[in-house]
């Protein structure tokens, strides 16, 4: 977990690899997590109050980080109706769209990747690498609108809420 933590705020720095590495922790987490109850026997505390108060104050542990979360969507998942019906509505805007983007002849770059994806097309235009190549010179922003039209790719706008970032709520 240790190292999990030192990779994520390592990884953290850099652009566009903040998700993964928040991800690869929350795995160490659970693994150590779970490799440690499995040996809480051996946790001195557990001798004294025994073995159902030590998986209790972790499982309170565990919901004391949920509730100190600055995400919203745990709370609003069980405490809004509204929300909840956000997802369904926004999953049949996405299947709709998945389906009007596969219609289309030639190839097609989506505003929202996984509608293209689930239609057949694939990803034709990588935004974050692209970017980056610009941004480092590797590749210069002319060159990459030619090569662009040249492939006659068409750039297709999505109904942004078949994009599951629409979901999404911070304090």
């Amino acid at each position: 977990m240790a190292a999990g933590l030192l990779a994520y705020f390592l990884q953290k720095l850099r652009a566009g690899v903040a998700g993964n590495a928040q991800f690869e922790l929350l795995t160490a987490t659970a693994i150590g997590l779970g490799f440690a109850l499995s040996r809480s026997f051996a946790f001195p505390i557990q001798r004294r109050w025994g073995t159902h108060r030590v998986l209790v104050l972790c499982l309170l542990i565990l919901i004391a980080r949920l509730l100190l979360s600055s995400r919203l969507e745990a709370y609003l998942v069980l405490a809004s109706s509204d929300y909840r019906k956000q997802f369904a509505d926004n999953g049949e805007v996405t299947a709709r769209e998945i389906e009007r983007v596969r219609s289309l002849p030639g190839l097609v770059h989506c505003s929202v990747m996984t509608v293209c994806m689930r239609a057949g097309k694939g990803v034709m235009l990588e935004p974050f690498t692209l970017q980056q190549r610009v941004e480092t010179g590797l590749l210069a922003k002319d060159a990459l609108n030619a090569q662009i039209e040249a492939a006659s790719v068409r750039r297709i706008e999505v109904d942004p809420r078949a994009n599951a970032e629409v979901l999404q709520r911070r304090l």
